[in-house]
């Protein structure tokens, strides 16, 4: 259990759409329960699932405007496209 909290707070760095999750599940550490266990693995499930997603964000606004899929992004319609790293 130690060891995926871990791996999941090092990726929420990267990947601030988890970031509450991970926090949630690490203040499970000192005793670990079977509620924390599964919502690690649904992080985990969560994670594999957006793997290939993006983050734009449109010139006109200075909001996170959407997730979308590596395919379907346009780079004249987003200023700024920061690939989610795992």
């Amino acid at each position: 259990f130690r060891a995926a909290t871990g791996s999941l707070l090092y990726c929420s760095k990267h990947r601030f759409d988890i970031s509450y999750a991970c926090k949630e599940i690490a203040k499970g550490m000192s005793a670990p329960t079977n509620k924390r266990w599964t919502m690690a693995v649904r992080i985990c499930k969560y994670l594999f699932g957006t793997k290939d997603y993006v983050v734009c964000i449109a010139p006109d606004q200075d909001a996170l405007t959407a997730y979308k899929t590596k395919g379907v992004v346009v780079e004249d319609a987003c200023d700024i496209v920061l690939p989610v790293l795992i």
